[in-house]
């Protein structure tokens, strides 16, 4: 029976490994986990802000071309979002489902950047299974994560975490195919969002080390396995060259990182070049390096400071609660030191021993990420408050979703360091399962941005189902949750109106082309079957405004079909007389050309 057992248990762990289960399971799992979390991304997904503003708009106005390299609105390019908004307008022709393919696009790529972390190819970073699969379910789930991460207009930033553990895995294992789509995956990431700058010096570096170490030429067998956890070939560098890799980097770590095909150049080449290319669109876009062109309004020694501060910042955040942070500021700094100085003592341990190196440059790696991106935040805002009384308090880093490289280089180090180097499975289990648990402990009350307001349907509902057939017009406003975003073409917020008595009269109002109106206070009081009538001068209706807003709903929209220039608008009830609500609301619409004797009507 025992022997049944035994061989049931090794044929599910070849069933597993081979169709890679823990990489589907994550993937599923982390899908269940933020649907649940977040409805509005989920269930009742909405088009927010610039996922109308910028993504459909362009996607539905513009050419490809103008999509890869526009800048109005992010100022830095963003790749793989314009990508699914382009392939779900122009290429599916799915404008009416445009809200819910997006938001699960995004909710689906962000599961496979975490999942990937699954799959056996990465182990030689983190050889543990068990460890791999529930960093990735807790990051995917959003144990460091805030509400908005999981926009569709956000995402991207969980491709961060791809871009981290990607330099340590070993690309000889993977096949032709697979190599493509990653090298595709990541192109999308850095592509799409301002933070993979970080990665540059990394990333150039290695590089650099890969062409200038490796010259072309004739391969050379490493006769020793033990320098080569793959059997794989590399070439030389001549005696010392080959004395300092020996020496210094263990074959797993060598044939992590470093490369010994013409493919792994160009993996890394190409990526290399596309962090560039965002750089670039950064410096055009006067975003990340405005300070290349604006006069400098601080020493770098304080930016440094700032940098120093909000690095140790992220560490005393993410290890202990707030209510512990609050009690003592110098108790909590000097744990916070403390931690930093032992993981760093665990470290220099772990080099002095041929095994144990890869987690050591895998520390000193994400530290120095992290405070990189620390300081390029510092340097790119200048207006962290640097007041150490505020230590007790999020405050923008902790829940704010620029940090989440930083906070996710500085875990992952802490994994690796602890984790990585324990030698039996059930001690491996039983670690990371409790840093797991002490972790959500510390972040429950502190890493959550609440957004209660935007999952209420009185606050935020999505009526993209009424509002996508409007697109078709020649001008259109549509207001995006939250308001006040519109989506708009032809058409803008024409002025502020307060509703007296029922009606607004005014003078500019025979002026406009009145596409729509917005209530933007007062709107819950209006109630079916109430209704928007405008009329001329002669006091005739010319147009009653439909409703798309259910009842109930905080920024009730009202819109004509077709657009009407009124001399007034007038809250009406089912009989036609006057509702008398105290509403303020803005109009939509756009100026009519002035008419001038000798002009044409038509």
């Amino acid at each position: 029976m025992n022997a049944s057992l035994s061989s049931s248990l090794r044929t599910l762990q070849r069933v597993s490994t081979h169709w890679n289960i823990p990489f589907f399971l994550a993937i599923a799992l982390i899908l269940i986990g933020v649907s649940l979390r977040f409805p509005s991304f989920s269930t009742h997904a909405e088009v927010f802000a610039e996922s109308g503003l910028s993504f459909f708009y362009y996607a539905h106005h513009a050419p490809l071309l103008q999509n890869i390299f526009e800048f109005q609105i992010y100022n830095y390019l963003t790749w793989l979002p314009r990508l699914v908004a382009v392939l779900t307008v122009k290429v599916l022709n799915a404008t009416a489902h445009y809200h819910q393919i997006t938001q699960w696009s995004a909710l689906g790529c962000s599961a496979i950047f975490y999942a990937l972390f699954c799959l056996k190819a990465f182990r030689s970073l983190l050889p543990s299974d068990l460890a791999r699969f529930l960093i990735s379910v807790a990051l995917g789930i959003g144990l460091l994560g805030d509400y908005e991460l999981y926009a569709f207009i956000n995402f991207t930033y969980h491709g961060l975490f791809l871009l981290i553990v990607l330099p340590f895995v070993n690309l000889q294992r993977w096949s032709q195919k697979r190599l493509i789509a990653l090298l595709a995956l990541v192109v999308l990431v850095v592509t799409s969002k301002t933070h993979s700058v970080a990665f540059l010096p990394f990333y150039g570096l290695l590089l650099l080390l890969g062409w200038f170490g490796f010259p072309f030429g004739s391969p050379m067998p490493l006769g020793n396995r033990s320098n080569s956890s793959y059997g794989g070939e590399v070439l030389s560098l001549g005696s010392a060259g080959d004395a300092f890799r020996n020496r210094m980097l263990p074959g797993r770590l060598w044939h992590g990182i470093m490369w010994h095909t013409n493919r792994s150049h160009l993996f890394y080449g190409l990526i290399t070049a596309f962090i560039g290319l965002q750089l670039i669109a950064n410096y055009i876009a006067n975003t990340y390096f405005h300070f290349f062109r604006a006069p400098q309004q601080v020493r770098l020694s304080e930016l440094l400071q700032e940098a120093i501060f909000f690095f140790l910042k992220s560490y005393a955040h993410l290890l202990f609660p707030t209510s512990f942070l609050k009690a003592s500021y110098g108790l909590s700094i000097g744990l916070t030191v403390a931690v930093i100085i032992g993981l760093s003592g665990v470290a220099l341990y772990q080099f002095r021993r041929a095994s144990g190196r890869i987690a050591s440059y895998f520390f000193i790696y994400v530290n120095a990420l992290a405070f990189i991106n620390v300081f390029l935040l510092v340097y790119l805002i200048q207006s962290f408050p640097l007041e150490f009384n505020n230590w007790d308090t999020p405050n923008l880093p902790f829940q704010n979703r620029w940090f989440l490289l930083s906070l996710m280089g500085i875990l992952l180090g802490m994994f690796v360091l602890i984790v990585g180097r324990i030698t039996s499975r059930n001690k491996q289990a039983a670690v990371t399962i409790g840093i797991l648990l002490y972790l959500i402990w510390a972040n429950l009350d502190y890493h959550t941005v609440h957004h209660n307001y935007l999952t209420e349907p009185s606050q935020s509902h999505s009526q993209w189902s009424q509002y996508h057939g409007l697109t078709e017009h020649e001008d259109y406003c549509i207001p995006i949750n939250p308001y006040p975003y519109l989506l708009n073409h032809r058409c803008s917020e024409l002025e502020q109106v307060a509703f007296q008595e029922g009606q607004f009269v005014s003078s500019r109002l025979p002026h406009y082309w009145i596409r729509g109106l917005i209530v933007i206070e007062g709107g819950t009081g209006l109630s079916p079957p109430y209704s928007l009538v405008a009329y001329d001068e002669q006091g005739n209706a010319i147009g009653q405004a439909e409703r798309l807003t259910p009842e109930g709903y905080v920024y009730p929209y009202f819109v004509f079909h077709p657009k009407v220039t009124p001399h007034r608008l007038q809250l009406v009830n089912a009989e036609g007389n006057p509702f008398l609500p105290s509403v303020k609301g803005r109009l939509l619409g756009r100026g009519r050309p002035k008419i001038t004797l000798g002009s044409s009507l038509q």
